[in-house]
């Protein structure tokens, strides 16, 4: 198994998964085909973010899976139920940006990420080549004040 380079969150996901307490049975699946999709959860009332913005934002990512509950197959990465983190928008895989761009502040979005939006033909840490992702977001703020 190769560790180097993997987060703390990706190593605690791949040792849910051994010990079975998360589902890893759709983690190798490529999933072709399926479209890039932004759907708002919630209206946000804040400041906008646009495709260069640096955010503050909680989330979750699952490998999609056509026969998971809602497509969500593996958890691949998450800030957990109470964390947060911060990214500059410009420097993401492109369909996050894309997907997180027009959201406005206090707004959860789950957007819908096709291989070519993410990590294309090659796999990045637990997420196999050609995988469509799906992120559901919320955005804390716009800029990141520590």
């Amino acid at each position: 198994m190769r560790l180097r380079g993997m987060g703390m969150r990706q190593l605690v996901i791949i040792g849910l998964c051994l010990f079975g307490l998360v589902g890893c049975e759709n983690s190798t699946a490529p999933s072709l085909g399926v479209p890039f999709s932004v759907t708002d959860l919630e209206v946000g009332t804040g400041e906008t973010a646009t495709s260069s913005s640096t955010v503050l934002i909680r989330y979750t990512g699952w490998l999609y899976s056509a026969g998971a509950t809602d497509n969500k197959g593996t958890v691949f990465d998450t800030t957990g139920a109470f964390g947060s983190q911060c990214f500059s928008l410009g420097s993401t895989i492109p369909g996050f940006g894309q997907g997180i761009a027009g959201m406005r502040e206090g707004g959860r979005r789950l957007i819908v990420i096709p291989p070519e939006l993410g990590y294309g033909d090659q796999a990045n840490g637990s997420v196999p080549a050609n995988s469509t992702l799906i992120f559901e977001v919320e955005l804390l703020s716009i800029g990141c004040n520590f």
